[in-house]
């Protein structure tokens, strides 16, 4: 899993993508996620950044390392 600080793009089984930094892994209460810190739906742009965003684990469906649009080289 990517780890704190990491801008990564995510898709969430909604269909709906985010793109963010990682706050932290980890839960809120039972429930296991990862909160996207300075979230930035591309879905609907033009909308605000969100300052914290939590998504369930079992809420994602993709996710990848860097920003939407930059795909990082595989096995370098």
């Amino acid at each position: 899993c990517a780890s704190q600080g990491t801008t990564i793009t995510l898709t969430t089984k909604t269909g709906q993508r985010y793109e963010g930094v990682i706050g932290s892994t980890g839960g809120e209460g039972d429930t296991q996620g990862v909160t996207l810190k300075d979230a930035k739906d591309i879905t609907a742009p033009g909308q605000p950044l969100k300052d914290q965003l939590f998504i369930a684990t079992t809420n994602i469906d993709t996710w990848s390392s860097g920003p939407a649009g930059s795909q990082a080289p595989n096995g370098d």
